[in-house]
């Protein structure tokens, strides 16, 4: 259809560019430039659905009966055109402009189902963790999980900004695929005791000795941490 759509483009332009009358070469330049958007719609969308299927993404995109019903307008068309040469033959009733119209609302849908089939491939297929602020939520934070959590949001920040858009590549797909492996690969300490995050929760605004319990100072000690927190009086 691309090719199709194309080829009358094509077609406007040559008999454009031989027509001595300058109001007819000049309607037609117009007529021609209605089809720029549709067709870079098409041709982007296009190119976005062979990245993913040559980087092995397993996306189907089901568009056989529209595009069919678009590309049997544009052969109509293009049959009329050949036929008859003039701008006036590309204007008559709705013709040009039903065209035009076809390929847009053709052009948007097929763009939109294939980001749709995007996200749910990324969704189902990449990292499934949870979001930073969702992770921070159920962590201690403790030193090692604070230089974890930097260096998950710093990728989180990367893999997220995928899910909006088609890759332009397989170098991004590829690109994609690395940071969702090694988002999994991030290792947080998830088996900090309740009075231990207590205690480090607290000790970020200064943390009263009724929370060092035998528990604390135990983890503390077996994690080679003790020596990271001073006693400071409060002053009133």
């Amino acid at each position: 259809m691309l090719e199709k759509t194309k080829s009358i483009i094509e077609r406007l332009k040559r008999i454009e560019n031989a027509r001595e009358n300058v109001d007819e070469a000049q309607v037609l330049a117009d007529l021609k430039s209605n089809l720029d958007i549709p067709l870079q719609t098409l041709s982007a969308t296009s190119e976005s659905l062979n990245i993913l299927l040559e980087s092995g993404v397993g996306i189907s995109l089901a568009i056989a009966k529209e595009s069919a019903e678009v590309l049997e307008s544009v052969q109509k068309v293009s049959e009329k055109f050949l036929a008859d040469p003039k701008s006036t033959t590309l204007k008559v009733g709705r013709r040009w402009t039903s065209l035009v119209n076809k390929l847009e609302d053709f052009g948007g849908q097929y763009s939109s189902r294939l980001v749709v089939l995007w996200q749910s491939y990324f969704d189902e297929h990449l990292f499934s963790g949870l979001a930073p602020e969702r992770q921070r939520a159920v962590l201690g934070m403790t030193l090692h999980n604070e230089e974890a959590i930097k260096e998950y949001e710093e990728l989180w920040r990367r893999f997220i900004a995928f899910r909006g858009r088609l890759p332009s590549s397989k170098d991004e797909v590829s690109e994609l695929q690395g940071i969702s492996a090694a988002l999994g690969m991030v290792e947080f300490e998830e088996d900090v005791p309740e009075e231990v995050m207590l205690f480090i929760d607290a000790s970020r605004s200064g943390a009263p000795l009724s929370l060092v319990t035998e528990v604390v100072r135990t983890w503390l000690t077996e994690n080679d941490l003790m020596d990271m927190y001073t006693v400071r009086a409060r002053h009133h």
